[in-house]
């Protein structure tokens, strides 16, 4: 079933997904698709008009030349494109598409309000100015107003190696977990949780008994609600952005908690995001705490 929306409305509930006309959306409606499929959910596939455009269209994105009020724009074709592109892997998905103008990470946030997940593409540093302030897949995922997932192309012949869930020492972690054991579930993977402790000052780094007794604690109850995942306790030291990306090689997906207060801890664990959702080699799904 698919369905054309005129106004720029997103149905609640739905998997969001940003669609551009550059060459990163097509991986990131395949993987809101199959993630769809498994969640029995809807999918609204989401364009925002090009800056360059901007001063054409009106707030809902649709362009308000004279004579060309009838005819398809370059946005209106991506959409198309795009809807196509998911009725062809789940031909009985719902499918929404929405066109909007304004700031790309302005109109997404919006879009995503009430959505189950937001999913956009990930794309290389390829110019100076998204070396310097990233790319629209960091900005998405700086206060996320649900789950998001930036989705790295990655190559379907390698074999890899499950669900990597970066967890710390805070409440916060409960969401990462409870997303990464779903996802583990629903897709069967192996899940490991990776813990990165603090450098120690004096001493060889160890393996803290406290740390993994932490962990523990926050996994019991997800060990009964999920017992069909195979779970893996690591615990690092060092750069934590690092250790992540390393670990996360060849993973299906990477787990992280969106830290978006103002303190230092908050400051220093949103620079550990950064880099990975630039850097990773797979899906990087970013969480924000419940009530967060």
């Amino acid at each position: 079933m698919n369905e054309q929306i005129q106004e720029p409305l997103v149905p609640g509930g739905t998997i969001v997904v940003g669609v551009d006309s550059h060459d990163t959306w097509q991986e990131a409606a395949d993987w809101a698709a199959g993630q769809a499929l498994l969640d029995g959910r809807g999918v609204t596939l989401v364009h925002v008009a090009d800056p360059a455009e901007e001063m054409w269209h009106d707030p809902a994105g649709h362009d308000t030349r004279i004579g060309l009020a009838r005819t398809a724009s370059a946005a209106d074709l991506v959409l198309e494109q795009a809807r196509t592109r998911v009725a062809a892997r789940a031909p009985r998905l719902a499918v929404h598409t929405v066109l909007r103008g304004g700031g790309v990470r302005g109109a997404l946030h919006e879009a995503a309000r009430d959505a189950h997940l937001l999913v956009v593409g990930a794309r290389r540093h390829r110019t100076l100015w998204s070396r310097l302030f990233g790319t629209v897949g960091t900005d998405v995922v700086r206060r996320p107003p649900c789950p998001a997932v930036v989705v790295h192309t990655t190559n379907p012949g390698l074999v890899h190696r499950g669900v990597l869930a970066g967890i710390d020492d805070t409440e916060r972690s409960a969401a990462v977990l409870d997303f990464a054991f779903r996802h583990a579930s629903q897709r069967a993977l192996p899940l490991t949780l990776l813990h990165v402790a603090p450098e120690p000052t004096f001493g060889p780094p160890e393996d803290d008994p406290e740390e993994r007794r932490y962990i523990a604690e926050a996994v019991a109850g997800l060990h009964e609600r999920y017992p069909d995942v195979h779970v893996q306790t690591v615990v690092g030291r060092g750069d934590p952005a690092a250790e992540i990306l390393d670990a996360g090689r060849r993973m299906n997906l990477i787990v992280l908690g969106a830290h978006e207060g103002r303190s230092l801890a908050d400051l220093l664990l949103g620079s550990v995001v950064s880099p990975v959702v630039e850097q990773a080699d797979c899906p990087v799904a970013v969480v924000p705490p419940v009530g967060g």
